[in-house]
């Protein structure tokens, strides 16, 4: 049968989009108590639930930080949680120890400062190609140098944009569900011009926006500060 598009919205809004709703809000509503940062957590939180590390055999998964990150008390609060039967810790890069390859190779989630520069990601980059390393930003234009999910803001509202190709290279797999939610795919494996041109945009997240009211009492808020 055939779906409405009030049916099809209600649909979304099971599993990765009910974590994820709250993060779509106008920010200039999120500016107090750094429920900003929070949120940016929110969004790191439901990236590492869907995304599957299918050559990761161990028991832990390790989400590192290269850079300054101004939430990185904020993403503390995720450690020890638990993905997939794995606990997630929490580790910090020292970006000035020029010797930091095999910290890297240690990750399976790696989040740049929006300070690091484009240089120094293409060399991070260079050091863990074919590595199963999610590689996560709030940056301008990092997906287009090559990592593979970044945070970005669309009229005031938090979205995000995905690179599958860099994510097929390193074996990382991505829910459709939350491919579904992105606002720019970068996917070349298609090789049809049309196709691509309408993964550009996703009209479908906008219909996802909520009222900062129910911020407060959102669940993956709740989980992320008891």
């Amino acid at each position: 049968m055939k779906l409405t598009l009030n049916q099809t919205t209600m649909t979304c809004l099971c599993g990765f989009c009910l974590g994820l709703a709250l993060t779509l809000m106008p920010t200039n509503a999120l500016s107090r108590d750094n429920k900003e940062e929070k949120i940016n957590v929110a969004f790191l939180w439901n990236f590492i639930l869907y995304t599957n590390w299918e050559q990761v055999k161990s028991s832990t998964l390790n989400l590192c930080t290269f850079g300054k990150i101004s939430f990185e008390n904020e993403i503390e609060i995720l450690g020890n949680k638990v993905v997939n039967k794995k606990a997630l810790q929490i580790k910090s890069l020292p970006t000035d120890d020029t010797d930091y390859n095999q910290q890297l190779f240690n990750c399976q989630i790696l989040f740049f400062s929006e300070e690091v520069s484009d240089e120094d990601l293409l060399k991070v980059f260079a050091s863990i190609k074919d590595r199963p390393i999610l590689t996560v930003a709030n940056k301008e234009g990092f997906i287009d140098t090559g990592g593979m999910i970044n945070l970005i803001q669309i009229e005031n509202k938090k979205r995000f944009e995905v690179n599958l190709d860099s994510a097929r290279t390193a074996g990382i797999i991505f829910s459709s569900k939350m491919l579904k939610l992105s606002h720019r795919i970068i996917d070349t494996s298609e090789q049809d011009p049309a196709e691509e041109q309408k993964k550009k945009t996703n009209p479908s997240i906008a219909y996802l926006a909520i009222h900062a009211s129910t911020l407060d009492s959102h669940p993956i808020l709740l989980k992320l500060t008891q």
